[in-house]
C-alpha cells in the first residue's frame, strides 16, 4: 500500500512488451486512475466487512495529501538518480495527475 501511488511512474512503458498494471482497487475500472478518497471509503468497507471498528481514516488521508510533496519532487530525485530526462518528461503529466489526486484525497 505504501508503493501503491508511485507504482505506474516506473518506466515499464518503455518496455517493448507492453507491461500493463492489471491490479486495480475495488470500483476502478481498467484505464482509470485511482481515486485515493474511494480507496480509503474502500479499506473502511473491509473493516466492516470484517466486523472490525475501521480506525480513523483522518491520519491516513492527511499522510496521503502530505505525500503529494514528495510525488512533486520525484523529476529532481529522478535526475539526481540518473534517470534520463526522455523518461522523465514522459512521465511528468502522469506525475502532476498523481500529485494532484493525492492532494485532493480526502477521508470518508
Amino acid at each position: 500500500m505504501r508503493l501503491s501511488p508511485i507504482y505506474d511512474l516506473g518506466p515499464a512503458f518503455l518496455d517493448a512488451r507492453n507491461i500493463a498494471r492489471n491490479i486495480r482497487w475495488d470500483a476502478e475500472p481498467p484505464g482509470a486512475e485511482p481515486n485515493w478518497t474511494e480507496v480509503l471509503l474502500n479499506l473502511e468497507t473491509r473493516f466492516e466487512d470484517e466486523n472490525l471498528k475501521a480506525p480513523s481514516l483522518s491520519p491516513i488521508a492527511r499522510a496521503m495529501q502530505a505525500f503529494a510533496s514528495t510525488v512533486r519532487g520525484l523529476p529532481q530525485t529522478m535526475r539526481e538518480c540518473g534517470v534520463d530526462e526522455e523518461v522523465i518528461e514522459a512521465r511528468r503529466d502522469r506525475m502532476s495527475a498523481l500529485e494532484k489526486s493525492l492532494r485532493e484525497v480526502r477521508a470518508p
